[in-house]
């Protein structure tokens, strides 16, 4: 049998009150969404607010001598103190 019904509060809300036996396993496929183009489209430019870059004033890539000196002095440290 086949049920419909909608998203309400994060729970699945069957139509016409239908009821389920509790612990019913089931399996849910939407249809459709109510988000329309423009509500896609603000939600992508809230995401994308996020976006951009950071300079912290010293190189970060993987090539970064910083990272070898980093590592040598780790290697180094005996680690007595812990």
């Amino acid at each position: 049998m086949t049920y419909q019904g909608e998203v309400k509060d994060g729970v699945v809300v069957l139509a016409d009150g239908a009821r389920l036996a509790e612990g019913t396993i089931v399996q849910v496929v939407p249809v459709c969404t109510t988000r329309d183009e423009a509500g896609s489209r603000d939600a992508r430019q809230r995401f994308e607010r996020h976006f951009g870059a950071v300079d912290l004033g010293y190189s970060t890539g993987a090539d970064n001598p910083a990272i070898d000196a980093d590592l040598a002095r780790a290697y180094a440290d005996e680690h007595k103190d812990a």
